[in-house]
């Protein structure tokens, strides 16, 4: 009875020293790092933090699933803003991560606590310049322009696929026809420094 006794106070003890260390852990890991994501609007307080760790964060808080990390820099960052529209939030954090080319495809419709963006799609190599899209001029034209922006459009987004479909090999089958679904029916951004 005795010796029962005394390994369930030992097992207490250890539990209570795991979750006691874990706690600290987690304490530590999430100063430093703040990211909210609140109405389409993005606020973000971030003081010498791994860039891998913000973009976990990212993840987690935005619901964003980002691809190709593998090609992060290994560097700290430190960044504060409050309030930016997601697109021009995340374009900063891009800048500040040293990303320079990356694919943002977007939600069609956001819930609650949800980043309007989707999927962050990490490009190693240059995207390129997308085809200038004529402007309308007169009503009578509109028709034939509306087609040709959309033909014009259609190539930018297959031009796009072309360019990150090498740098998503990690991913299944699935994941990359679920991508190509999600470019060619969504917005899709392509930004390139």
């Amino acid at each position: 009875m005795i010796r029962k006794k005394a390994l369930l106070l030992i097992f207490a003890a250890i539990i209570f020293f795991i979750f006691w260390s874990n706690a600290d852990a987690t304490n530590i890991a999430k100063e430093g790092l703040n990211i909210e994501f609140n109405e389409g609007m993005l606020s973000v307080d971030i003081k010498d933090i791994d860039v891998k760790a913000v973009f976990k964060a990212l993840e987690e808080k935005g619901k964003i699933e980002i691809f190709n990390k593998k090609i992060l820099p290994h560097k700290r960052v430190s960044i504060k803003f409050k309030d930016l529209k997601t697109e021009e939030g995340i374009k900063k954090l891009m800048q500040v991560c040293g990303v320079k080319n990356y694919v943002v495809i977007s939600r069609k419709e956001v819930k609650p606590g949800e980043s309007k963006i989707a999927k962050l799609i990490l490009v190693k190599a240059e995207i390129g310049p997308a085809p200038p899209v004529p402007k309308v001029k007169e009503e009578a034209e509109v028709p034939e322009a509306a087609s040709k922006e959309r033909e014009i459009e259609k190539a930018q987004k297959e031009a796009v696929i072309k360019t990150i479909m090498p740098m998503l090999k990690e991913a299944d089958e699935e994941t990359r026809q679920a991508i190509i679904k999600d470019i060619m029916e969504g917005e899709v951004e392509a930004f390139e420094d």
